[in-house]
């Protein structure tokens, strides 16, 4: 359950499940398939109103919680992160560098901005 768990929870795609989810599976569906030989008529049998209430509100909670977790609170998360990024980007711009001299510091390249340092010619 716990691999099932991971697989539906995870934001990065997983492209197989584990070999316990697997197992489960396989045991659930075994299960169902004994019964059918067995004793076809529980199948054909009425469910019962308050099993059927329990079915629908569990459908419904992991419905939601798909939702919630896939769409609304991914989009709210970039919405966020866009907007904090936004509000730092002008303030980094319009701040002088280092004594308010607007030149290069000593050690960066203006083309690049790379922390090298200048190279000086000999002559």
């Amino acid at each position: 359950m716990r691999e099932i768990y991971d697989f539906m929870d995870d934001p990065k795609f997983h492209k197989k499940l584990g070999q316990q989810a697997w197992l489960v599976a396989a045991i659930t569906v075994t299960e169902f398939l004994i019964v059918v030989k067995y004793d076809p008529n529980t199948i054909m049998l009425p469910i019962p109103f308050f099993v059927m209430q329990c079915w629908f509100l569990g459908i419904g909670l992991i419905f939601i919680w798909t939702v919630w977790r896939f769409f609304i609170r991914d989009i709210t998360l970039r919405y966020k992160e866009t907007r904090r990024r936004k509000q730092e980007v002008p303030a980094d711009q319009d701040r002088p560098l280092g004594n308010g001299n607007t030149a290069t510091p000593s050690g960066r390249s203006k083309l690049n901005g790379s922390s090298e340092t200048v190279r000086q010619r000999k002559s």
